[in-house]
């Protein structure tokens, strides 16, 4: 799964030279859930507020990360595999 980004990548891209990819939040998301059983797992906005930063991930370990700006649309901005969930008792120390 080294490539899982890569694979995401080429399902995606639109433009051979695009920088990013970024879709409606729902179609992105969808996608990811069919193809990679990939589900919202953590959320938060940025420091100004106007952008959502998500972690979906995997059963498997697999994982990808979006940035949503407010018109809806998400940019994916990582991801990968080995994703596993901190426990709450070890939260503190980072």
């Amino acid at each position: 799964m080294r490539y899982l980004a890569l694979i995401i990548l080429g399902l995606f891209a639109t433009d051979a030279n695009a920088q990013a990819i970024c879709k409606e939040r729902g179609e992105l998301v969808d996608k990811l859930k069919s193809d990679y059983a990939e589900i919202p797992v953590s959320r938060g906005l940025t420091a100004k507020g106007a952008e959502m930063v998500e972690v979906l991930a995997s059963e498997r370990g697999t994982f990808s990360i979006l940035l949503t700006k407010p018109d809806g649309e998400s940019c994916l901005m990582a991801a990968g595999d080995s994703w596993h969930d901190t426990p709450q008792k070890d939260k503190g120390g980072i």
